[in-house]
């Protein structure tokens, strides 16, 4: 983050991406959220240093931004996508509960190339104009639910924890 706060310029001359980037801290911890920031707004402040997090060495990802269609969060459980649901980002609300089979399809192929070590986890997909793509992961503690089936969750939580409590 401070290299970018430092040096803004060099960043979005890199990326010839106009006059905004996409932030996102590298880090599935998420002390911010991701975000687009316009090249007069980059500041440690405008990603919310000394709110949630006081490390100006945070590592960040920096990007060119991407029109994205639509979005889902989907809960992975094993590897499993056992619900989801659309959201709108900007005002953090669910839109539907109905998640195509190809998104959940494509949660589950990601899921079994992506190393993580919690058995349930959150994934949050994208759809842009090259096609679906993984957005970011999520500690399943830390994250909405929007209109995630809660009935499922629970069930698979309670699954966890009782083959926890048999071993």
């Amino acid at each position: 983050m401070k290299e970018l706060c430092e040096d803004p310029e060099r960043h979005f001359e890199a990326l010839a991406c106009g006059d905004a980037v996409f932030v996102r801290p590298d880090s599935a911890l998420k002390p911010f959220s991701g975000r687009i920031l316009r090249r007069a707004e980059v500041s440690p402040k405008a990603l919310d240093h000394g709110f949630y997090y006081d490390d100006l060495d945070l590592p960040i990802v920096v990007a060119s931004p991407q029109a994205v269609a639509e979005e889902w969060r989907l809960i992975v459980v094993d590897g499993v996508a056992i619900t989801g649901s659309t959201y709108d980002a900007e005002d953090r609300s669910g839109r539907h509960s109905e998640v195509p089979a190809e998104v959940r399809l494509y949660a589950e192929a990601a899921a079994k190339r992506i190393e993580v070590s919690d058995r349930i986890y959150v994934m949050d997909l994208c759809r842009t104009d090259d096609g679906l793509s993984v957005l970011e992961l999520n500690p399943f503690s830390g994250a909405d639910l929007y209109l995630c089936n809660r009935q499922l969750i629970v069930a698979a939580v309670r699954e966890i924890l009782n083959q926890i409590g048999e071993a």
